[in-house]
């Protein structure tokens, strides 16, 4: 073993106890609350490399960790220890019921009560108690704070950006919400939206008529899955809303160039779930 091994060894060897003193001195001998957010949101390993290190380096620390997760993710990435491509799953749960002294779930947020919290942030006056853009919100995004919220600063983005010019109808802001959506959700469609505006009348006749798409549209939709069932949400053609029409592929073309700038990115994968 070299001299910088044996230093590197030493190194870890105090950790735990010189952390444990630091923490001591720093609280002065009270507790240090730390939170660890989004660990759902690394890759694999590095969920469980945050969690070996607790585990192993930080143990006689007088230290309360909070880990806000996903804890089907956290266990199916506890489950791949050992290396299998199928998790599994109990020794995953014995995996996190080791480290976790006081599991706490969190109840879903009901949608009715985003609507509530939300409905003011909407700044097209005209639109924010829309029962169509709202269910255009919750077929997109359910209820997903954190999406919608995307979603709502991209409209009020996409809706001052249209007063520039003139102020937008009813019609023009729906029109826009729909884009916004398909390209937070689906991006590849919403290129393909740009390339061939047609598409979205498309769609529509076969969902109003119930008839298959063919060719090149029935590919789309398969490579998009979800996309016309969204679709179908906001048809005109649907019973109990009043959603406009497709648009022309003029406006198409227009609103699309103006999503491209204030659209924001994509949604990261495991938000479209």
């Amino acid at each position: 073993m070299t001299a910088s091994d044996a230093a590197a060894y030493r190194h870890v060897n105090h950790f735990e106890e010189d952390f444990r003193d630091v923490v001591h001195r720093y609280t002065n001998g009270g507790r240090l609350v730390l939170f660890v957010d989004d660990l759902d949101r690394c890759t694999e390993d590095a969920a469980i490399t945050v969690l070996d290190s607790l585990k192993l380096f930080l143990g006689e620390a007088s230290c309360v960790f909070v880990l806000a997760m996903d804890q089907q993710v956290i266990t199916e990435a506890a489950g791949r220890k050992a290396g299998s491509d199928e998790p599994d799953l109990v020794r995953g749960q014995q995996y996190l019921e080791k480290l976790i002294h006081f599991p706490y779930h969190l109840p879903g947020v009901p949608f009715e009560a985003l609507y509530r919290q939300l409905q003011t942030k909407i700044r097209p006056p005209e639109l924010a108690g829309s029962g169509e853009l709202w269910e255009l919100i919750q077929s997109a995004f359910g209820a997903n704070p954190r999406r919608v919220r995307r979603f709502i600063n991209g409209l009020n983005l996409t809706a001052a950006t249209l007063e520039l010019q003139q102020p937008p109808s009813v019609r023009r802001l729906l029109h826009a919400g729909v884009l916004l959506a398909l390209r937070m959700l689906y991006p590849s469609f919403f290129l393909v939206l740009q390339e061939d505006p047609a598409i979205w009348f498309r769609f529509d006749e076969a969902e109003a008529r119930k008839t298959q798409l063919g060719g090149r549209d029935e590919t789309v939709a398969q490579e998009n899955p979800g996309v016309r069932k969204l679709l179908a949400d906001v048809s005109a053609h649907r019973a109990g809303f009043d959603f406009p029409p497709p648009p022309n592929e003029q406006e198409i073309r227009l609103l699309t160039e103006i999503l491209t700038v204030t659209g924001g990115l994509p949604a990261a994968p495991e938000e479209q779930s």
